[in-house]
């Protein structure tokens, strides 16, 4: 059986609750908490001259709304905007095997939903160029179990709380662009 670590990892964090579950069980008393480096892929549409609905392969949704400033398609060199950002991004896992140091046998569920939201301030540098930057807050929930079997059954559930900022720039034509953020 493969076994994998127990975590969450958003565009911001990693949370890890057990580096390996077929060796110890999660544990939500000390989390480990790391930034990520992750390279997140993700596709987009727009909607209208101010409304973007994307989607990534952390398998979140985000809408964005843009409130001032000239719309993308005819935004020029010198145009500031500002729009509001939501996300949503859900998943959950069920595993079972037997830990791999003895036979003893391990059923895992575990569940997650995060929302978050930002206010973005963007500078067109140029008709293809855009830097954006501002704060961000999200809020996951999660619940799980971690059982052995004929052993124990352990139920797990917590929420986090996670804020910041947000800086990045989008580069290509105004209807497909690359994005690098962190």
């Amino acid at each position: 059986s493969t076994s994998w670590p127990l975590t969450r990892r958003t565009p911001y964090s990693n949370i890890e609750l057990t580096p390996d579950y077929t060796i110890s069980a999660p544990s939500t008393n000390k989390p480990e908490i790391t930034q990520t480096h992750n390279l997140v892929i993700g596709g987009g549409l727009g909607i209208k001259d101010r409304f973007e609905f994307s989607f990534d392969t952390t398998w979140g949704v985000t809408g964005k709304f843009q409130l001032l400033g000239a719309p993308k398609l005819t935004a020029d060199a010198g145009n500031f905007s500002l729009s509001v950002l939501g996300s949503l991004g859900t998943s959950s896992t069920d595993q079972s095997g037997n830990n791999w140091l003895s036979t003893q046998q391990y059923k895992v569920h575990f569940a997650y939903t995060t929302y978050s939201a930002a206010l973005l301030a963007g500078y067109r540098l140029s008709p293809i160029v855009n830097f954006y930057f501002g704060p961000f807050a999200e809020e996951g929930i999660y619940s799980g179990n971690y059982e052995t079997v004929g052993v124990s059954n352990v139920a797990l559930d917590g929420k986090g709380r996670n804020k910041g900022g947000i800086i990045g720039f989008e580069i290509g034509s105004p209807r497909v662009t690359a994005m690098v953020e962190g």
